[in-house]
């Protein structure tokens, strides 16, 4: 990733420089931990300054790309707006890929047309039901910031309540095989398969969420997805974290605080319910999440706060993976006086932003690491017509935290650059996707780029390698 630092951030250790004439936020005493350090921020200037058209963005190599609903793209950097990428049928959905490419969700006829809308009983219902077959997306290159490939399909999931969200992708969207998981609302999730951006089949994969959070021990009603759904693949798309919530009424940010983000693993054919969640205390439900690797350990970013009393996600927290048995922690009728903090140790955090206020939600989140700086990355937070910022995140000092103890008896599989990495008692088997035995070993074992599955220990896991 190329390396973005402001000049008066390297020359005085101070907040870099900001969009002009735009007032420096309060943040409030003592509210960001000492590893973490503002390197910029700056306030849509654009159409992007109403939310209610631009309902989120993704920050990128130094830039921001924010979604304008049947408008385009607008980019911003430090300075400013530096572009526009016109497109009438953006929908409010963008991310990014492990390979530096943005993408965004547009669908035909864009936003409000009744094409995309579920007819019941020969009436429409605009903006509540969408079709996918109806919905595409295209990649900009975040280097020329020029649309690369358009108008890619995302066909083959039945007419359901919105999938607004897109994930970041694992590896490369464009030259490689990947797969995109997209949360639908309250329904289930699916695999977009592509390869070298072609679809690889219509008959979308899917797993069903309702019904796995059932099986699990939850009862109904399980209100399954938030309103902002989403789902990441990691450990190698080994597992993905659906954003989730089995008691809404809890977990509810009007009504309560809690964890939601359910873990699916990978059992070699599907993606299953673990029966395991996330330790996301205070996690509001209308923002999203990020994870992340660093030095053999998982953490996880997402917004949070509690500016008067309300998590309005307008702070955010690191938290080292820890993985419980029940979504459930505080309700609302216990007391909200700064308890996010006292219940985890976050590796970092920066608290309620003051001027924010309850409308103030972190919606858009990734995190890059620096490069030629091990332990050192860059995280971008944007919040919609309110702001864009960039941190920088040390975690040099975190390698060692506690509670991040790893089961000696269960096998480690990592994808590497040309290589699978396996740490085992065992021997490892390395098929293909199409269930070819292609090597076995242990340690690192040398096999071109591409998707594979592996199996070690009585685990099988879905490894890339680029």
């Amino acid at each position: 990733m190329k390396r973005l630092l402001l000049l008066s951030l390297l020359a005085t250790g101070t907040v870099g420089t900001m969009f002009a004439a735009d007032p420096e936020p309060s943040y409030g005493p003592n509210k960001t931990s000492e590893n973490l350090t503002l390197e910029w921020y700056g306030i849509p200037t654009g159409q992007a300054k109403n939310s209610d058209l631009a309902r989120t963005g993704i920050g990128i190599n130094g830039k921001f790309y924010v979604t304008v609903r049947e408008t385009g793209i607008e980019i911003y950097n430090k300075d400013g707006q530096i572009k526009m990428i016109d497109h009438k049928e953006t929908w409010i959905s963008i991310n990014c890929d492990d390979a530096g490419h943005v993408y965004f969700r547009h669908d035909d006829g864009g936003w409000n047309d009744p094409r995309s809308c579920y007819t019941e009983k020969g009436k429409l219902v605009p903006g509540a039901y969408y079709h996918s077959d109806k919905t595409k997306f295209s990649v900009i290159d975040t280097k020329t910031d020029e649309i690369i490939a358009r108008d890619i399909p995302m066909a083959g999931l039945p007419q359901s309540i919105r999938f607004d969200e897109l994930p970041h992708v694992v590896g490369d969207m464009v030259n490689d095989y990947v797969e995109i998981p997209v949360a639908v609302q309250n329904k289930w999730g699916a695999e977009f398969i592509y390869e070298k951006l072609e679809q690889v089949s219509d008959n979308v994969p899917t797993f069903n969420i309702t019904s796995a959070l059932k099986e699990g021990g939850f009862p109904s009603p399980a209100n399954t997805i938030t309103s902002q759904a989403q789902a990441q693949m990691y450990n190698g798309s080994e597992n993905i974290a659906v954003m989730a919530n089995p008691h809404l009424n809890v977990t509810y940010g009007l009504n309560g605080w809690g964890n939601n983000l359910a873990v699916f693993e990978f059992d070699g054919e599907d993606y299953m319910f673990a029966n395991k969640w996330f330790n996301l205390p205070n996690h509001n439900n209308c923002s999203g999440f990020y994870i992340f690797n660093y030095d053999g350990n998982n953490y996880v970013i997402y917004p949070s706060g509690m500016f008067g009393g309300y998590p309005s996600a307008d702070g955010f927290f690191v938290m080292p993976e820890e993985l419980l048995d029940s979504p459930k922690n505080k309700t609302a009728t216990e007391d909200p006086e700064d308890w996010s903090v006292q219940l985890h140790k976050p590796v970092a955090f920066k608290y309620a932003t003051e001027d924010y206020g309850a409308a103030g939600t972190y919606r858009g989140l990734n995190v890059e690491p620096i490069e030629g700086e091990d332990g050192k990355f860059r995280i971008y937070l944007y919040c919609p017509g309110k702001v864009m910022e960039v941190w920088q995140l040390d975690l040099t000092g975190s390698a060692g935290v506690e509670d991040i103890v790893a089961d000696i008896n269960e096998a480690k599989i990592f994808g590497g650059e040309g290589r699978i990495i396996v740490e085992s008692e065992s021997v490892a088997q390395v098929y293909s996707v199409a269930g070819q035995l292609i090597a076995e070993g242990n340690g690192s074992i040398a096999v071109p780029a591409g998707v594979y599955i592996v199996k070690a220990d009585n685990k099988a896991a879905k490894i890339v390698v680029k």
